[in-house]
């Protein structure tokens, strides 16, 4: 009994082990033959993206034809470059290897497509059709193709351009420019121009198809009406006007005010230059205007009111120039010291506006630039100068005081020699 019992147990072992081997040599089998498959694929995918092919010459053909022969002829990788270029857009220009040459199948090709820079065309809007086709034709090399003339029925006048279709970064090879031409009408309605610019109104008539001879005009002076505005129209505005029947339009425009008649206004606080020119502008003359006092200091006060009305190209007026400060006299305001190495020729200038008597001497020197100031010593009412002169000068006597109104250019050449 126990030997029967053993037989089975060894039959049932046997049965199992003999499962087991079955299986795994299955699926050994089973890798084998995959492990076997992906080297054939690898030993095919390396044959095949060693295989070398011709790259064609697609120069000239659209993007998408040029992309399709390539890739019939077994080209996997296509990428692409946009080029600037002078002709038509989006055409394959070259390839990258260049056509005739070899390269791997799986290899990238690069094909150039052109990127046409196009042209602004300018506003042609108020030209007439001649004028326009020539500008196109002559500065933009268009032709026939590139252009299409729409007549439009409108009040502009008949054979101006009206419209143009909108053409940013024109291609001439691709694009077409649409102008829109007047066929012009018979009657529209006038507008409203007064108190508007004369020349807006008259270009707006000539673009509705009325001639130049038809539009009269007289001036009248306005104190409400600016320069160059409409004071008054004829016909009013919304009557209607037949271009093919023309009659006169008649604007009065204004001159402007000629009468110059205000308010005098403050001048205080201003320096003399910047007070005449508030006076002329104005209206009042230049030779009208006269001052007291030290004319480089600024306005205290003058000789008609702040706020008196006055015909200003018939009014004179006196400024009353600031005094010096301290002790009334316009040599105490001079620091003598601040003129040293100084130009002598602008100090004495700057001395004589203000009312400064100069005494003037000159020394030989090499050692400050001939025309400079040495030394500047107040004396009195009396300003003491001592220019420098170069050594080989040849110095005359000169007189010992040199009054306010001495011209500069005078005052600059030596006239005598001292230490």
């Amino acid at each position: 009994m126990a030997k029967s019992t053993d037989q089975k147990s060894t039959s049932s072992l046997k049965a199992t082990v003999h499962k087991i081997w079955h299986g795994f040599g299955r699926m050994a089998l089973f890798i084998g033959i995959a492990i076997l498959t992906g080297v054939i694929t690898a030993v095919f995918i390396f044959f095949d993206s060693s295989k070398s092919l011709i790259v064609p010459d697609v120069k000239g053909l659209s993007k998408a034809d040029a992309t399709n022969k390539l890739v019939k002829l077994g080209f996997k990788k296509i990428t692409y470059d946009q080029t600037q270029y002078a002709g038509k857009s989006n055409i394959a220009l070259r390839t990258d290897p260049d056509s005739g040459s070899l390269a791997k199948n799986l290899g990238t090709i690069k094909i150039f497509i052109s990127e046409f820079q196009g042209i602004d065309i300018p506003n042609l809007k108020g030209k007439s059709e001649n004028d326009a086709l020539t500008q196109l034709r002559e500065d933009f090399k268009l032709t026939d193709k590139n252009i299409k003339l729409k007549r439009v029925y409108s009040s502009k006048k008949v054979g101006n351009v009206i419209n143009t279709t909108t053409k940013k970064n024109f291609n001439p090879h691709d694009d077409v420019l649409t102008l829109e031409i007047s066929d012009g009408r018979d009657v529209f309605a006038i507008g409203d121009w007064v108190n508007k610019p004369f020349s807006d109104s008259r270009d707006s008539l000539i673009a509705e198809g009325v001639t130049a001879e038809h539009i009269t005009i007289t001036y009248e002076n306005s104190t409400t009406i600016a320069a160059g505005f409409i004071i008054s129209q004829k016909p009013d505005q919304h009557t209607e006007y037949h271009v093919k029947e023309p009659s006169d339009l008649r604007f009065v425009v204004s001159s402007g005010s000629v009468v110059k008649t205000g308010e005098m206004p403050s001048l205080t606080g201003l320096s003399y230059n910047d007070a005449v020119a508030k006076l002329t502008a104005l209206g009042m003359a230049s030779d009208h205007i006269t001052y007291s006092g030290v004319k480089t200091s600024n306005v205290s006060d003058q000789s008609i009111a702040t706020g008196t009305t006055v015909f200003f190209p018939d009014s004179y007026i006196t400024l009353v120039m600031a005094a010096p400060q301290s002790y009334q006299r316009a040599i105490d305001q001079i620091d003598p010291k601040t003129l040293v190495g100084t130009s002598a020729t602008s100090a004495i200038t700057t001395l004589r506006n203000l009312g400064i008597t100069c005494k003037i001497d000159f020394t030989s020197t090499t050692s400050v630039a001939a025309g400079s100031i040495i030394s500047a010593v107040a004396n009195g009412d009396t300003l003491e100068l001592n220019v420098a002169t170069t050594p080989s000068s040849d110095v005359p006597n000169a007189s010992d005081t040199t009054s306010s109104s001495t011209s500069a250019s005078s005052a600059s050449r030596p006239s005598s020699s001292r230490n």
